[in-house]
């Protein structure tokens, strides 16, 4: 891999709401380098969703709040404490973000070209025609036919496939060190997907962007992830290379997590992790995980445990603190 672009440590992200403050993310750290692809998974609400946007400082205002203690390094640069206007030149520039909802990402009042060139001309200084040409040139990069008629027409005159096509081509319009895709091939066909993630792939070597790719379909994350962070309840509880994650899964979650993917040579009834999912506004005291976990113990209960080290992964439990 190429160098450290990014470093997220003690990452923790709170709502305040009218009846109380809870953090949705809690004590997240992993780092991202250059050319590399880190998936992170988990089940709907797990915070996956809020550490990008975190990243990003898109947070709700006067709802979402990074805490004081958390970090996000930029190649080396703190970025954590940035104001709007400092964020505002590294959004879009620097580091990019992909929405899963590419109908309500894009502007339906305003053509393609209107909101292609606008990156190009804040963040390159360039001129519109020079804009247009280089939005042109982005289209037919992603795969967009005919380019210079597609991009003067309007959003709803795109298929989904399409419109995330130029999601993509407007968050690498700048070249970014850093791409953030949010579940990008949701509610799109499964051969529109393998599309789209192939793109997102190609696109990745010729740049040697770094990839963070959100999702909770573990069979992406099989195809396309170099190390893969798994989310519960707002934390990280394990984090691994991606063969390895698959081979031998340490966490409980992870577990139960990949032991309910179908298989298609097996017909025999699917596993299920018993329980649900626990509220931001309920999260148990001790490991957030342990009203489900079949290993758990009353320390568990009472004490959250850290991330331990366990050979070359870090997993979230105590079974493997050292010495068990």
């Amino acid at each position: 891999m190429g160098e450290r672009v990014l470093e997220v440590n003690n990452l923790t992200t709170v709502f305040h709401t009218k009846t109380g403050t809870f953090p949705a993310v809690s004590q997240m750290n992993f780092t991202l380098d250059a050319g590399e692809t880190l998936a992170i998974v988990g089940e709907s609400g797990c915070g996956k969703s809020v550490t990008s946007l975190s990243i990003m400082h898109l947070l709700p205002d006067r709802m979402g709040e990074i805490t004081p203690e958390s970090s996000i390094k930029f190649k080396g640069t703190e970025i954590s404490k940035y104001s709007n206007k400092q964020m505002s030149n590294l959004r879009g520039n620097e580091i990019s973000m992909v929405f899963q909802d590419s109908l309500t990402s894009l502007n339906p009042t305003m053509t393609v070209m209107a909101q292609m060139v606008e990156p190009f001309m804040v963040h390159q200084k360039i001129s519109r025609k020079d804009a247009e040409k280089a939005a042109i040139e982005m289209l037919r990069k992603v795969g967009i036919p005919n380019p210079e008629a597609r991009v003067k027409q309007y959003p709803h005159q795109f298929s989904g496939g399409m419109r995330q096509r130029v999601m993509i081509a407007m968050a690498l319009s700048c070249n970014p060190s850093v791409l953030i895709c949010d579940e990008p091939t949701t509610a799109l066909d499964v051969t529109i997907q393998a599309q789209i993630l192939k793109m997102i792939y190609d696109l990745k070597k010729e740049l040697d962007t770094a990839v963070i790719l959100i999702t909770h379909d573990m069979g992406v994350v099989a195809e396309t992830a170099d190390r893969v962070l798994v989310m519960y309840g707002g934390q990280g509880v394990e984090l691994a290379d991606c063969h390895t994650l698959f081979t031998n899964p340490l966490h409980p979650y992870t577990q139960g997590l990949l032991a309910s993917i179908p298989k298609i040579d097996d017909d025999t009834r699917l596993s299920t992790i018993e329980g649900m999912v626990p509220s931001l506004k309920d999260m148990p005291k001790g490991c957030h995980f342990c009203d489900r976990c079949q290993y758990c113990t009353d320390r568990c209960r009472k004490e959250n445990p850290p991330m331990y080290r366990a050979g070359e992964r870090e997993v979230r439990c105590f079974r493997y603190e050292e010495g068990n």
